[in-house]
């Protein structure tokens, strides 16, 4: 069921200098974009397309210097499952997941269906800060986590031990700094998240699938946001 064959092309020095540039690239991108956009959600937004390029190509650059066939040692080769099971498990499963999850915890949006602006709402996927969280940051982010990282340790210290500790680092890098109760609970959540999109990665044997998946759920959050702040409600005269 598990890829337990899989070896990676990469060696320590390659993870930790990778991850120490993006560490410190992080600071300088935000200001960067702050400079530029003289906003904060301006800032936040620009430096996740920065980010975001440095997620994906910083990995790409490493496993060339040792294999032609990066795409496959990253994951972003076509798996196990034909295209149509990729997109139907990927998206379901995220879908599932809130589904669940709004059970379990109750919705926590409660706004008169008729008077959303659906059109609005499907189209926030172009708009540059839809396209940045629900695009750019999934890709980039499975791509370093799950592809580069896990698909480092994996081959190290073992699919279980590799699972868990993929799944703390994509929670710690969503953590939210407040370091309320809340925020400690969205560490759980992410821990959850990340043992799940793993999960998806290894029993398909692509990323594709868990770029879906983490695509949908960034897709609901972000609509949903929109929707609290208002600014998917129609204007009824």
């Amino acid at each position: 069921m598990f890829n337990t064959k899989y070896q990676s092309v990469l060696k320590f020095s390659d993870v930790w200098i990778t991850s120490i540039v993006l560490i410190l690239a992080l600071p300088l991108a935000y200001t960067s974009a702050y400079l530029l956009f003289k906003s904060e959600r301006g800032a936040t937004y620009g430096c996740v397309y920065i980010m975001s390029f440095l997620l994906f190509f910083l990995p790409i650059l490493r496993v060339k210097k040792y294999s032609k066939a990066w795409r496959n040692n990253l994951g972003l080769n076509k798996g196990k499952w034909p295209i149509g099971l990729t997109l139907m498990i990927g998206v379901g499963v995220g879908l599932g997941y809130f589904a669940i999850k709004s059970l379990v915890w109750g919705l926590q949006l409660s706004l008169d269906s008729s008077k959303i602006n659906v059109l609005r709402s499907i189209l926030a996927l172009i708009t540059l800060q839809g396209f940045a969280s629900i695009v750019l940051g999934p890709f980039s982010e499975e791509v370093f986590i799950r592809g580069f990282l896990y698909g480092y340790m994996r081959s190290r210290i073992g699919v279980g031990f590799g699972l868990l500790v993929q799944a703390v680092i994509f929670a710690v890098l969503h953590l939210d700094l407040s370091f309320s109760v809340s925020s400690f609970g969205l560490v759980f959540e992410g821990i959850v998240v990340g043992f799940l999109l793993g999960i998806l990665y290894e029993v398909s044997a692509s990323l594709y699938p868990s770029i879906l998946c983490h695509s949908t759920g960034n897709y609901i959050l972000f609509v949903t946001e929109l929707l609290k702040a208002g600014e998917m409600i129609g204007v009824r005269p």
